[in-house]
């Protein structure tokens, strides 16, 4: 939980900062020798923006946001509130977000399907994947913002300690 929270602040300073990452995923978090302290790496994809962006089709396609891949070019910085979720799921899960997806007409079917939801985590507190639920929202208006998703991961930490 603690790495989620340290990637949850590394993100946080970044939008704070004006800049997206645009290329969130487990792949780009690096964990020190004695995985205490993580750190967000990959900036080839980071963009300084004001309020939306407008390059699309940037990332990895199965942690990207909906708004990324539809080619319009319009997004903020909850894609990376997105795919930051999609991580978080990957850490509880153990699985690749949409591995189950068959093939590539089948992933886009679900990753824009507006209902569409990831698998629940079993044996975890219900507030996990009501959050991941929040930060994965298709709709980047109905995302938590990166520094709410933070408080509420510090708030669970307090609780389950």
């Amino acid at each position: 939980m603690n790495w989620n929270i340290q990637s949850a602040r590394g993100l946080e300073y970044m939008h704070s900062m004006n800049f997206c990452h645009r290329d969130i995923k487990p792949e780009n978090m690096l964990l020190n020798n004695d995985h205490t302290i993580l750190k967000i790496c990959d900036f080839g994809l980071s963009k300084r923006i004001a309020s939306h962006s407008s390059t699309p089709g940037v990332g990895t396609n199965a942690y990207c946001a909906p708004e990324i891949l539809n080619r319009e070019g319009n997004y903020t910085v909850k894609c990376d509130v997105y795919s930051w979720a999609l991580t978080l799921w990957e850490c509880f899960h153990h699985i690749v977000p949409f591995k189950d997806s068959s093939d590539e007409p089948n992933f886009f079917q679900e990753k824009f399907n507006p209902n569409y939801c990831l698998k629940q985590i079993q044996n975890v507190p219900s507030t996990i994947n009501e959050l991941i639920k929040k930060c994965s929202s298709f709709n980047p208006d109905h995302r938590y913002n990166i520094s709410i998703a933070k408080e509420e991961l510090n708030s669970l930490l307090l609780i389950i300690s």
